[in-house]
């Protein structure tokens, strides 16, 4: 089951993000802090697969990757709407008893 999902799963695309023969694009991937959906992890790590800085003045920065203020042509901006409550850090369900 797990090779079906590799093709689909960004990761496996992202350090080939431009294709061959094709104009550059210009790229923002946006990452919401505690989004419940989409692990923030996930979007780290595909940003630093794809080598992209953090659009500056960012809410956080993630490990190993640096702030760069714009206009920049790829980036990973990182928004925080303050949802509450939070996603718990560890593998732990939302209800309650």
């Amino acid at each position: 089951m797990q090779t079906d999902w590799d093709r689909v799963d960004p990761i496996t695309t992202a350090g080939g993000a431009a294709v061959p023969r094709t104009p550059s694009k210009q790229l923002l991937l946006m990452e919401a802090r505690g989004d419940s959906q989409v692990a923030n992890v996930a979007t780290e790590i595909e940003a630093l697969t794809m080598g992209l800085p953090v659009l500056a003045p960012a809410v956080a920065v993630p490990w190993g990757m640096t702030a760069q203020a714009g206009p920049l042509t790829r980036a990973l901006a990182i928004y925080d709407e303050h949802l509450l409550p939070t996603p718990p850090l560890t593998n732990t369900s939302l209800r309650r008893g």
